[in-house]
C-alpha cells in the first residue's frame, strides 16, 4: 500500500469516529450569554440599600418553604438551582438567562457551597475582599459574605448597581456581557 492512501484512510477514519462520536462540538457551557437589555434597576445610596435591607431582614412575611417538588422540578436542570428562590427573594430577576448565568457563577466560584472560603473570597458567589468597606457601610461584615442570605444580596446589589450605572453587572465575576 502506497503511503499516501494509507494516511488518506487514516486521515477518513480518524474523522469518521470524531463525528460519530460527537467531537466536532464545541462545548455550549462556556459559551457567552447573551444579557437582556431591558433591566433597568435604581441607584440607591448606602442609606437606602440598608434601609431595604432591614426591611428585608424584619419581614414578617413567612418564611421559604421546604423545597418542594414544584421548586425542584423548575430548577432541576440546574446545577445550583436549589439556591434560586432565595436569590429571587434577594432582589434578583426571575429570569431564566439570568438565572442560567447565576447558576453558572455559583458553580465555578463555590461549587454551590454557601461556606466556600478561598481566603480573599466568600460564600456562594464568593464576594471579594474588595468590598469590604461597602459591605461594612450596609452593616454586615465580611464573614456575613458565608451566609447564602446575606453573600446573594450583595451580589444582587453589586450587579445591579452595575447595570445602573450602564456598565455590565457579571464583571466582577469575570463574565462578559
Amino acid at each position: 500500500m502506497k503511503p499516501y492512501k494509507f494516511l488518506l484512510a487514516l486521515a477518513l477514519t480518524f474523522t469518521g469516529l470524531v463525528v460519530a462520536y460527537g467531537g466536532g462540538n464545541p462545548p455550549t457551557d462556556n459559551a457567552l450569554l447573551a444579557v437582556p437589555q431591558y433591566n433597568t434597576v435604581d441607584i440607591l445610596s448606602p442609606e437606602q440599600q440598608k434601609a431595604r435591607i432591614d426591611a428585608l431582614n424584619a419581614s414578617t412575611a413567612p418564611p421559604l418553604p421546604e423545597t418542594t417538588v414544584a421548586v425542584v422540578d423548575a430548577f432541576a436542570s440546574y446545577k445550583c438551582g436549589v439556591w434560586f428562590p432565595l436569590a429571587i427573594s434577594q432582589g434578583w430577576p426571575d429570569n431564566p438567562v439570568i438565572l442560567k448565568t447565576l447558576d453558572r457563577i455559583m458553580w465555578r466560584e463555590s461549587r454551590c457551597e454557601p461556606l466556600a472560603d478561598s481566603g480573599p473570597d466568600h460564600g456562594l458567589m464568593q464576594i471579594n475582599q474588595i468590598h469590604i468597606k461597602w459591605i461594612t457601610d450596609l452593616g454586615w461584615t465580611f464573614e456575613d459574605m458565608k451566609d447564602p442570605t446575606a453573600n446573594l444580596r450583595f451580589a444582587w446589589l453589586l450587579y445591579s448597581g452595575r447595570e445602573a450605572n450602564g456598565q455590565c453587572g457579571w464583571t466582577p465575576w469575570s463574565i462578559e456581557c
